[in-house]
C-alpha cells in the first residue's frame, strides 16, 4: 500500500497496472488512443483504461477492440455530455472534504460511526477470509443473489489495488476496494453487514478512506462509478449526502456488429412500455445508451 503523501506523480500509471490485469487473466486490447479491458472476467464487456478516460469519439475505437478481442460483446464509455440529449452521470468527489463540507445531519452519523467503529486498512487476504456476510447481506439489500465475493487475493500483489475496513471488535461491518489509476481513485466495491447497519459503519469507512486518500497529493478525484441501473434510489442521495457531485457524462454503449442487428431502435422502443410496467427504469436508460 502506497503510503507517502507528498508523491506529486502517481505511482500508479495505467501502464503500471496492465501487466498485472493480464496476469490475472483479463483480456486487454491496445488502441492508438487508450486500452479497453473485460472489466468482468467471461462477462463479454469491455471499458476503457483508465477507468476514468472518456474517449472522444468511441465508434473509431470500436472497430479495433472487435477485431483484437474476441470475447468483446458490447463496448460501455462514458464521454461528454450531449446537448438536448438525457445525460448520464457519475459520482465524483474533490478537496477539499472534511467533516465541514458535509451537512449537520451527515456529520453527525460519521462521527457516530467512527466511534463505533475502527477503521483502516486491510490485505486482500483478510477480506477474503471475513467478508463473506458483508458481501451477502449487500448483494440481497439490493435485490440480488450473492454468488462469489468478486475479491481475490492476487489482489495483494499490486498496490493499486486497497482495501479498507470498519471493524467492531473482530467482526468486519463494512469493507471497500479502491483502485488508482493515474491520479484518480476509484471505488470498486463497498460492502457492509445488516446487524452493524445502525453503527453507521458506510458512512464511517467512506469519509475515512476519501480522507485517506486525498491526503496524497497525486490523487486529484475519486469516484464511485457511473449513476447505477440497478441499486436503489437511496444509494444516490446517500453519494451526495458523502460530498460526492454527479458530473454529467454521455453514456455510450456499442455492440459488436452482428449485435447491433438484433438490438436496435425498434426493437428496444417495443421493449420500453414492457420494462417501465415491470419498474425496470435501469434497464430503459441501458437501451437509450445502446440505440443513440
Amino acid at each position: 500500500m502506497t503510503n507517502e503523501l507528498n508523491i506529486e506523480a502517481s505511482p500508479w500509471p495505467t501502464e503500471a497496472i496492465i501487466p498485472f490485469l493480464k496476469a490475472q487473466g483479463h483480456t486487454v486490447v491496445r488502441t492508438p488512443e487508450g486500452w479497453w479491458y473485460d472489466h468482468y472476467r467471461g462477462a463479454h464487456l469491455f471499458i476503457p483504461l483508465p477507468l476514468q478516460r472518456s474517449p472522444p469519439a468511441v465508434a473509431s475505437e470500436a472497430e479495433s477492440v472487435f477485431r483484437d478481442a474476441k470475447a468483446a460483446w458490447w463496448l460501455r464509455c462514458a464521454g461528454a455530455p450531449s446537448p438536448n440529449q438525457d445525460s448520464s452521470f457519475r459520482w465524483i468527489l474533490k478537496r477539499p472534504y472534511d467533516l465541514t463540507t458535509l451537512s449537520s445531519n451527515i456529520r453527525h452519523n460519521v462521527r457516530r460511526g467512527l466511534a463505533r467503529t475502527v477503521t483502516r486498512p486491510m490485505t486482500f487476504r483478510e477480506v477474503v477470509q471475513l467478508g463473506a456476510e458483508a458481501h451477502g447481506d449487500t448483494i440481497r439489500r439490493h435485490g440480488g443473489k450473492p454468488h462469489g465475493l468478486g475479491v481475490e487475493l492476487e489482489l495483494d500483489e499490486c498496490g493499486a489495488f486497497e482495501a479498507w475496513g470498519a471493524f467492531v471488535g473482530d467482526e468486519l461491518a463494512a469493507f471497500a476496494v479502491t483502485v488508482i489509476m493515474d491520479d484518480w481513485a476509484h471505488f470498486l466495491v463497498v460492502r457492509s453487514t445488516d446487524k452493524h447497519m445502525k453503527l453507521y459503519p458506510n458512512n464511517a469507512l467512506l469519509f475515512y478512506v476519501c480522507q485517506q486518500l486525498l491526503q496524497r497529493n497525486y490523487v486529484s478525484t475519486i469516484c464511485r462509478g457511473f449513476r447505477s441501473v440497478k441499486a436503489p434510489a437511496g444509494l444516490e442521495n446517500y453519494n451526495k449526502s458523502m460530498g460526492f457531485v454527479p458530473e454529467p457524462i454521455d453514456e455510450s454503449i456499442l455492440l459488436r456488429p452482428p449485435l447491433g442487428l438484433l438490438i436496435n431502435r425498434f426493437t428496444c422502443a417495443a421493449a420500453k412500455p414492457i420494462l417501465h410496467l415491470l419498474g425496470q427504469q435501469g434497464i430503459a436508460r441501458v437501451l437509450a445508451a445502446v440505440t443513440k
